[in-house]
């Protein structure tokens, strides 16, 4: 995305070497006049007035390069966090003339890292003028560019010319999904999550699982005789269905959450912990939804495949501690908009008693939640709260990360392993 910059006020400033350059002219200047005129020389004042114009033309030069410039910044509208970008600033306006003396600086976000010099030299070819320059993503995020500086020096060097110039750009990081451990949900269906999705006739699977009495539209190939003939009542047979994981993803947005957003705290830990979770849980082909924050999009949706991801990456690439809702105050809610048969869960960095209040209260409604409390450091994940282990049927899990540092999944009883 990139939209084209508006002019605005201009700032002139002295050059690097401006003092020496205008005492030299002066004194240049005054020597002639003065020799001139005590040699009543028509030529040394001649001169002299030449050498007081030629400033006046490079202020000239200076200024009509940057005058009337319009600039548009090219750049990726999403990448994965960590990437590096190629950012290109295309120029148009002024006089082509001059764009040997014309510079481009650009002010990059704060989570961008440049890599070299940002102010560049404008290169003029066949297809424009443009100034290009690299940068490193450091975390994801939306990265807003608000201005970039045009820039030129006149001939002489004396001044420096100075045009701010609006163009807004947003670049949308994404968090990068990282191998993590696999993860069983409380309630997790009998195949897990690498078969298909549920059957929609009831009995469809493929693995016995009893006898039921014989209903209008049941095949005649399902006959159960045996049973028939021991209880004198038709009977067919009954299979297990085969049914894969479901899982709604929760992150905990409250605006107190310890830590806030920065880029080493528990928040940072938790959208990398659901950014892994689901891009692991779709791959195998289980339907997936995700809630951060109050405004629940397209990523709320239970639902399987690549696109769906995406969705759910856009959205924690958005993702941001401003909910004034606590967990507590906010699961009950989510519980009541999900269909029966996905498991909640709820990563979390608040250690709140009255979380758990809250999870006792949906476990016994039959809802199936899974508590994952992030934490950050280096050392082993700092241990969960008291209360945890009564806060659902689960065992209580804890994810532990920092900058540059794997996830790390665990469980009270040690490092949970992949499957």
């Amino acid at each position: 995305m990139s939209e084209t910059a508006t002019t605005a006020a201009m700032c002139v400033t002295p050059g690097g070497v401006s003092g020496i350059k205008r005492l030299f002219i002066v004194f240049a200047v005054g020597f002639l006049a003065a020799t001139g005129a005590a040699a009543n020389s028509f030529l040394l004042c001649y001169m002299a007035a030449m050498l007081l114009l030629l400033p006046a033309i490079s202020f000239f030069m200076g200024r009509r390069a940057v005058r009337g410039l319009r600039v548009t910044r090219i750049a990726p509208e999403s990448v994965w966090a960590g990437d590096t970008v190629e950012i290109t600033l295309n120029v148009q306006g002024g006089s082509g003339m001059l764009y040997p003396l014309l510079r481009v600086r650009d002010e990059v976000p704060a989570d961008l890292a440049p890599q070299g010099d940002l102010e560049a030299q404008v290169t003029a070819d066949a297809d424009g003028a443009r100034a290009t320059y690299s940068a490193l993503v450091r975390r994801r995020g939306v990265h807003r560019f608000d201005r970039a500086v045009a820039m030129a020096s006149d001939p002489l060097g004396v001044v420096d010319f100075h045009l701010p110039l609006p163009v807004e750009t947003s670049i949308v990081a994404y968090p990068r999904p990282e191998p993590i451990q696999w993860l069983t949900l409380p309630g997790s269906e009998r195949y897990g999550a690498v078969d298909m999705a549920r059957a929609t006739a009831r009995g469809a699977g493929v693995d016995p699982d009893g006898a039921r009495p014989y209903e209008p539209g049941d095949p005649l190939r399902r006959m159960h005789w045996r049973a028939t003939a021991r209880t004198g009542v038709l009977n067919v047979k009954e299979f297990e269905e085969a049914r894969s994981l479901s899982a709604l993803l929760v992150l905990d947005c409250w605006s107190g959450v310890p830590g806030g957003n920065a880029e080493d705290g528990p928040f940072e830990v938790m959208v990398r912990t659901a950014a892994s979770l689901a891009s692991m849980w779709l791959a195998s082909g289980a339907a997936v939804g995700l809630a951060c924050g109050p405004e629940l999009g397209p990523a709320f949706a239970v639902a399987r495949g690549s696109a769906h991801l995406l969705a759910q990456l856009d959205a924690l690439a958005h993702a941001a501690p401003k909910d004034p809702r606590s967990l507590a105050e906010a699961l009950p809610a989510l519980a009541g908009m999900i269909h029966p048969g996905v498991t909640l869960v709820a990563l979390t960095a608040d250690p709140s008693p009255e979380l758990v209040g809250t999870c006792t209260q949906l476990a016994s409604a039959g809802v199936g939640l899974q508590l994952i409390y992030a934490s950050t450091g280096t050392g082993p994940a700092a241990p969960a709260p008291a209360w945890f282990g009564a806060a659902g049927e689960a065992p209580p899990l804890v994810v532990a990360s920092g900058p540059g540092l794997p996830l790390q999944l665990r469980g009270v009883g040690g490092v949970l392993r992949a499957a």
